[in-house]
């Protein structure tokens, strides 16, 4: 790869991973040779940076260590999944969140992610011109208001509320990814 990268053919090496003790054991092995590291952000499945009341150490994937070296190494950090899944967008439309007229939750969840310093780029779906409108318009206002911040937080817990149902089997370990270890 970094052959390739020196040849011109790449521009970027990097490496996508769910879990922090993959990604820590990528960056002992292969961490002079990254560029960048695609990891999962967003208001639910990292609450426990957003939300002051729940503590970082009660996750099981929680990137207190792992972001202050990514930034120490100078490696970019690509969120990934910033509105949560298909089936969080779906889960939120069937619990009325679109219907709020004083703010859009699907720019409150883009914002979330915009907003925060050490994610340098996110990768949401775009679907349809309203998608990308929604996007750009998130993307050139990132405030995060504090209603929309209270937003993400109720949708977040009536989501944990379901234990994973809202999920399709294949993505309900996201859930036991972000939650409290036995």
């Amino acid at each position: 790869m970094k052959k390739i990268k020196k040849a011109g053919k790449i521009r970027a090496i990097g490496v996508v991973e769910h879990n922090v003790d993959k990604i820590t054991a990528f960056l002992d092995r292969y961490g002079d040779s990254l560029d960048y590291v695609m990891i999962i952000y967003n208001f639910h499945h990292n609450k426990a940076i957003l939300f002051k009341d729940h503590r970082a150490n009660d996750f099981s994937n929680n990137y207190s260590k792992l972001i202050p070296r990514l930034e120490q190494m100078n490696l970019g950090i690509i969120g990934m999944k910033p509105m949560g899944s298909d089936a969080m967008i779906e889960f939120a439309r069937t619990k009325k969140f679109f219907k709020n007229t004083k703010a859009n939750i699907a720019k409150a969840m883009l914002r979330y992610v915009y907003q925060r310093q050490e994610i340098d780029v996110t990768i949401p779906a775009m679907n349809s011109i309203e998608e990308l409108i929604t996007n750009l318009e998130s993307i050139y206002n990132p405030s995060l208001s504090s209603y929309e911040e209270h937003l993400l937080h109720e949708l977040s817990e009536v989501a944990s509320s379901t234990q994973s149902a809202y999920l399709p089997d294949h993505y309900k370990w996201l859930e036991k990814w972000s939650s409290k270890t036995a």
